[in-house]
């Protein structure tokens, strides 16, 4: 059975066009896994705690020996972690934000890139990621446009790193829904229901992986 886990990082909450797309895939991904379970992770409503050294000292002392302050700074990071464990494929749908990731989001993956628990250091000097195996769907909601073959590409410092930090943990059958242009909704050029079903073909293609 193949379960979705459903990432949602928008704080605009009902005027969310990353949102809006990781509704009608969730929907679409039903449609094509009906046995399949949705487990749902909204980083706006309970963003994940910064790195600190508290979180630190406990990734580096052994499991075997962790306290319970210990295991309490990594409660939020092993409970990721188990989600990504427990799913086969991921949905994450984010806004970009000055060109690069949220603040929550860049936190979720600083909570779960863990040595020895999502990825291995080899002994020549190269990693392994240790999610093998699964499949991940990426939803962007920018206010620009960041195609290939355009000016602004190069802007766009969000889907190559979220590509990247998947490949490190071991995920690299990724698909890329790019909802560029949502200016237009900002501007009352168009609404959000008119933007969202323009993207609508691209996010059910991704669904139906």
């Amino acid at each position: 059975m193949t379960n979705l886990l459903r990432i949602d990082v928008s704080a605009r909450g009902e005027q969310s066009v990353s949102k809006a797309l990781s509704q009608k895939f969730e929907l679409e991904w039903q449609r094509h896994h009906p046995e399949g379970e949705v487990y749902h992770c909204d980083l706006s409503e309970s963003a994940p705690p910064f790195v600190d050294i508290e979180w630190i000292g406990a990734v580096f002392t052994p499991v075997d020996v962790r306290d319970e302050a210990q295991k309490a700074a990594l409660k939020i990071s092993d409970d990721f972690i188990e989600q990504l464990n427990r799913c086969d494929h991921y949905l994450i749908a984010t806004p970009m934000y000055n060109f690069g990731l949220p603040a929550a989001l860049k936190a979720w993956v600083d909570n779960i890139v863990r040595a020895g628990v999502t990825f291995k250091a080899n002994s020549d000097g190269s990693y392994t990621g240790l999610l093998s195996g699964k499949k991940a769907t990426l939803i962007v909601a920018s206010a620009g446009v960041y195609l290939a073959d355009t000016p602004t590409f190069p802007y766009d410092f969000l889907t190559p790193y979220m590509r990247h930090i998947l490949a490190f943990v071991g995920v690299t059958d990724v698909a890329v829904v790019q909802a560029g242009g949502t200016y237009t909704i900002d501007g009352e050029k168009v609404t959000i229901d008119f933007f969202v079903k323009s993207a609508e073909e691209d996010v059910s293609s991704a669904a139906k992986r």
